[in-house]
């Protein structure tokens, strides 16, 4: 019976500890006056540098979020999105710019409300005489390193008989496209519309789409308050419009 209760009294003197933790950290974000929004900086149109100045959706995200906090906002450029999310379990930021939520990643923060569902495809020029995916034996197919297409592929695509050429970032997947060095590629339809935009290329997708992320924004375990304190805006922004508008700006669609 001691046992018993004394387990209990651990027990609460812990859950006591993270919602103090949780608490302080919302305050402390609320004192300094300041937003810190991790991001790497990499993902056109989802948050980019252009002209040594920030840009994208999640740019233009954060900024409203905090202005409707009444805050202002820190962006801290990391050069990964492991970086990223070591910054946030470290404290060096309130939050990271938008992020796919899965099983693995929730073990270790917490999520915001999903804001942005977008679905994995692969795409060819207009051009080409590919139609299915299973015509794609032989051809060199472009995806970007340690993203959720990457890890696709191997589901999908292994037993086709392509050619997986892998890119660290973005950026070299699409100069990539425009070299001609791959002949398809695999992404969010996001970078997909991008990538077509941005090369001057008409795409055209093929079969059916390959799987759908949920985007959000992740936060500190130990920050429940902001976390629920961002979801209500989430929610407003939804209601009065905000957000359709800023993905019909950098997305081409809600």
């Amino acid at each position: 019976m001691k046992r018993h209760s004394i387990g209990i009294i651990i027990l609460l003197f812990l859950l006591s500890i993270s919602i103090i933790s949780g608490c302080i950290s919302s305050q402390n974000t609320m004192k300094r006056g300041t937003l810190t929004v991790g991001v790497c900086a990499q993902y056109p149109p989802t948050i980019y540098e252009e002209n040594g100045n920030l840009a994208g959706f999640d740019f233009d995200l954060m900024n409203e979020i905090a202005k409707r906090m009444n805050l202002n906002t820190d962006f801290k450029i990391y050069n990964s999105k492991s970086e990223l999310f070591d910054a946030l379990e470290k404290n060096e930021v309130d939050c990271i710019g938008s992020r796919t939520v899965n099983y693995e990643r929730r073990k270790f923060v917490d999520f915001t409300r999903v804001y942005y569902y977008d679905s994995v495809r692969v795409a060819v020029p207009e051009s080409s005489p590919v139609t299915l995916l299973k015509e794609l034996k032989g051809k060199n197919l472009g995806v970007i390193e340690g993203s959720v297409s990457s890890e696709l592929v191997e589901s999908y695509l292994t037993n086709i008989g392509c050619k997986c050429l892998y890119y660290d970032t973005p950026e070299n997947l699409t100069n990539a496209v425009e070299n001609g060095e791959v002949d398809a590629v695999i992404g969010h339809e996001m970078y997909l519309e991008h990538i077509s935009t941005k090369c001057n290329v008409q795409k055209r997708y093929l079969d059916e789409k390959l799987s759908v992320s949920y985007w959000a924004i992740p936060i500190n375990k130990n920050n429940p308050n902001l976390r629920n304190s961002i979801n209500d805006i989430l929610l407003e922004m939804e209601n009065d419009g905000t957000l359709d508008e800023l993905k019909l700006k950098w997305y081409g669609k809600y």
